[in-house]
């Protein structure tokens, strides 16, 4: 059972305005911004599975994805909103405290963002190896008439890989495994009829949000600290119920973060 964290924010990109005023300016934007943490793959070699067999995730992984832009679209166009008694920070797009509200001021959100630990596994350059999920952007934009954006992809060459999970890279790691997992998705939404209207009569000019530039951080070890990592042994096809140990430094995370600039 995933989640999604949610907030609904107007970003102020004149930094001589102190206006909190919740209408539009040409110098503010109004956001839905999210972040989640997708299923996960877990080998078979790793922890001990009833069935004996790799659990992959990719079905729970592709529907949650699907719950979370359907979420994040229907708050978008009014469809939902939290009720009086949820917690506003949180809320999953199937859970019963959310309510349709015709009546809900209506927003005016240009763009959203899912964001997280996707664990989303489709991109391989070896041929040999499958992925566990197909190609994200194809499969979260089929049927669609506006599309979501990959940050990383929309600003980096093919052979920035962006790896955010790097066995190789991160101190607090070792082994071979490399994967984009954390990703930032953006759906920016093009004027409609009555946005263009206001903006003609106000004569401002209307800009959309877009994505400037993308950099991976949290790729040092923090100084003066480090963890002593735990490694069951394994023999005959399962644990033995001994352990090796071995002392590594700390990065913010074991993850790499994904800092993204937008234009506007």
């Amino acid at each position: 059972n995933r989640g999604l964290m949610w907030v609904h924010a107007e970003i102020m990109t004149n930094p001589s305005s102190n206006s909190l005023s919740s209408s539009l300016s040409s110098s503010s934007y109004e956001v839905m911004f999210t972040t989640t943490h997708l299923e996960s793959f877990i080998p078979k070699n790793q922890y001990p599975l009833p069935n004996k067999e790799h659990h992959d995730g990719a079905n729970a992984r592709q529907s949650h994805i699907l719950e979370a832009m359907k979420f994040c679209q229907d708050y978008q166009s009014n469809k939902v909103r939290p009720s009086a008694n949820s917690n506003p920070s949180f809320a999953s797009s199937s859970s019963s405290s959310l309510l349709i509200n015709s009546s809900s001021p209506k927003n005016n959100i240009q763009a959203i963002f899912i964001t997280g630990d996707l664990n989303w596994d489709d991109e391989r350059k070896r041929r040999k190896t499958k992925p566990s999920d197909p190609p994200l952007l194809p499969f979260i934009n089929e049927r669609r008439k506006h599309e979501w954006v990959d940050a990383w992809k929309t600003c980096k060459s093919n052979q920035d890989d962006g790896y955010t999970y790097d066995s190789k890279l991160n101190p607090m790691l070792k082994g071979n495994l490399r994967k984009r997992f954390d990703r930032c998705l953006a759906y920016f939404t093009p004027p409609n009829r009555n946005t263009r209207t206001d903006i003609r009569k106000s004569k401002k000019r209307f800009q959309m949000l877009g994505v400037q530039d993308c950099e991976l951080i949290g790729m040092e070890a923090i100084d003066g600290i480090q963890w002593r990592k735990e490694t069951p042994i394994w023999k005959y096809g399962k644990p033995s119920g001994e352990f090796k140990y071995d002392m590594r430094p700390v990065c913010a995370s074991d993850h790499f973060g994904v800092y993204v600039t937008l234009s506007g």
